[in-house]
């Protein structure tokens, strides 16, 4: 089959189509070019998080290309509803979830078991100024801390905290209600907290 690149590329480079339009075009038309214009746009992405995810470099780079892999063979369930970016972190962080946990409890058990659990009154204070507390401590106590807690609770602080995921899309992304996320990222939040006095009581 010849690539529908020969015509396309006279009107729009492929460096110039969004995400949708090239995940619609190899829907469409079934030539690989497309996804690897997503591939290079993502992969170093991916990767990073398996990175921090395991901290082996190795055993990330064969999980980033798995990820990468089940992104392409599960394209059509993308649906849209978030963006593309959001999605296919979804996809690693699930990924690297199963790898880690293995036999281990399923997180959204946990998080359903949170479900029936209720903030106090002034819990977006108490969110505020907690969020406060735990960005400015420092990052190299952050970073171990991180690593000694369960991987599933790494991965909801490093989506709300570093990629900027909000409530409702973690919500989206983990099939538990927005209460239930609020309860686990509070627990997770104190957890560190109590640890990083431990291990910094300077700071207290």
């Amino acid at each position: 089959m010849e690539s529908a690149l020969t015509d396309i590329e006279t009107t729009k480079a492929l460096s110039k189509y969004t995400d949708n339009e090239l995940i619609a075009s190899v829907l469409e038309t079934g030539d690989n070019v497309y996804f690897g214009e997503l591939y290079d746009r993502y992969s170093d992405k991916v990767y990073g998080k398996c990175i921090q995810m395991v901290r082996d470099t190795d055993l990330a780079q064969d999980l980033a290309q798995d990820i990468l892999v089940k992104a392409f063979l599960k394209l059509n369930t993308f649906k849209g509803n978030s963006n593309f970016g959001t999605w296919l972190y979804q996809v690693s962080y699930t990924h690297c979830i199963d790898y880690i946990r293995k036999n281990k409890k399923i997180f959204k058990e946990e998080l359903e078991e949170d479900r029936f659990l209720h903030l106090q009154d002034d819990s977006k204070d108490y969110d505020e100024t907690h969020d406060k507390i735990l960005l400015e401590m420092k990052y190299e106590y952050i970073q171990k801390i991180l690593f000694e807690i369960k991987a599933e609770e790494r991965s909801l602080i490093l989506q709300k905290y570093q990629d900027n995921l909000s409530i409702a899309e973690l919500a989206e992304i983990y099939g538990a209600s927005e209460s239930a996320i609020k309860m686990k990222l509070k627990r997770t939040r104190d957890k560190i907290r109590e640890r990083y006095y431990e291990l910094n009581p300077e700071n207290i």
